[in-house]
């Protein structure tokens, strides 16, 4: 099918079924505004870290690369044959987490919110403690950098077994938490990686290379299965000759994706551990003493500051607007 035929296609689809496309294009469009109030406020207080272009950039980026994945003609080919699936998937894993890591998108979209909703919200929070602990729990397991790599391998895996990858395709609803999920996990992989105020990694920049390693390999071999398997592993695309080269072009494309991004992120963590260990050597020949570490840290004072919302007379009458 060309190019033009699919986007004929597509376009002929949506009066028949528009949400697939609707939903996710909703979604962007207020997401990218609570962005910009947060970013305006942050730009008219000086609260947070300066928000750049290049974080701006990001954001906007990974939005549009989102629907391009999720609702574009990509999705209707992803439909079609594996190899544009494989495209749709390498996407959400590989690219849109970090740009919005790069983007640090996490106060901008907490401040938009009006400080009633914030101050509510953290009050309800703090005064149900089985929920508070219940999420520390979760945080802990999501946050350490074992729970971390086992729930983005185990997901990313999981849904490329042949019963739930057709599962996926059969039923939009189902197909839409598979790719959600894709994204929250590879969120909090490469959350350990990458720093995302207020977010820290808590691996070395040497055990982040070794970390993205051993993730990269297990991914290789998954992808390595596809592209030399002689028989057709997903029946959904059907069983000629033709699904077969589909399927091994898929496993190609899964794995020349992740090779290039793992392999940058591998040598720009490697680079970073070596310019950490020659700034130490330095730092002892001269017999400088090492850089104190503040008492509090940036995120510390800001965790503050929304944690005062919640005492009533802190926050009386006082406004972000």
């Amino acid at each position: 099918m060309s190019f033009t035929q699919v986007i004929s296609t597509w376009l002929a689809g949506l009066p028949a079924d528009p949400w697939p496309v609707a939903l996710p294009l909703a979604g962007t469009i207020i997401v990218a505004l609570l962005y910009w109030r947060g970013v305006r406020y942050e730009w008219r207080t000086g609260i947070g870290r300066p928000i750049t272009a290049l974080h701006i950039g990001c954001f906007a980026a990974a939005l549009v690369i989102l629907l391009l994945a999720v609702a574009s003609p990509l999705d209707t080919l992803a439909d079609q044959g594996l190899a544009a699936h494989m495209v749709q998937h390498e996407l959400l894993v590989l690219v849109i987490p970090i740009l919005l890591l790069f983007a640090e998108p996490i106060w901008p979209l907490w401040r938009a919110l009006p400080a009633s909703w914030r101050r509510v919200s953290l009050r309800w929070l703090l005064r149900r403690t089985w929920m508070k602990g219940a999420l520390e729990r979760i945080g802990r397991v999501v946050s350490h950098p074992v729970g971390a790599w086992l729930l983005f391998i185990g997901v990313f895996l999981g849904w490329h077994i042949p019963a739930l990858y057709d599962l996926a395709l059969e039923n939009e609803a189902i197909h839409a938490v598979e790719h959600g999920l894709f994204l929250v996990t590879a969120l909090i992989f490469w959350a350990q990686i990458i720093p995302s105020f207020p977010l820290e990694p808590r691996l070395s920049y040497l055990k982040r290379a070794g970390y993205i390693f051993i993730a990269g390999c297990v991914l290789h071999l998954q992808s390595l299965v596809l592209s030399i398997a002689v028989q057709p592993i997903y029946p959904f695309y059907g069983t000629s000759s033709g699904a077969i080269q589909d399927q091994q072009a898929g496993g190609a494309i899964m794995d020349v994706f992740g090779m290039v991004i793992f392999t940058i992120a591998l040598l720009i963590c490697l680079g970073l551990w070596l310019r950490d260990d020659e700034r130490a050597a330095q730092q002892e020949a001269s017999g400088a003493p090492a850089e104190p570490t503040p008492n509090i840290s940036a995120r510390g004072a800001l965790l503050i500051a929304e944690a005062r919302l919640a005492e009533p007379s802190a926050t009386a009458g006082n406004s972000d607007e």
